[in-house]
């Protein structure tokens, strides 16, 4: 599922790492997958250090768009 949210999901740059949010858009988009599935991957944001190495953390917010994007001005 981690795969997943790093293939599809919306790339937000921060200072110090960088966020991959699955949304409702990204699950709309995507094809050929059990919608129930994508449905549970809604919300999902992974975390993840500059260099790409190292998953630091994984939580679901629904709202994260409107904070990732504060945190990345």
């Amino acid at each position: 599922q981690l795969d997943f949210v790093l293939r599809h999901g919306r790339k937000f740059r921060g200072h110090r790492a960088n966020h991959y949010f699955f949304g409702r858009k990204e699950s709309l988009k995507t094809t050929n997958v059990d919608p129930r599935w994508l449905e549970r991957l809604e919300g999902v944001t992974v975390v993840v250090s500059l260099d790409g190495s190292r998953v630091l953390t994984v939580y679901r917010n629904r709202n994260a768009p409107k904070n990732l994007k504060k945190k990345a001005a």
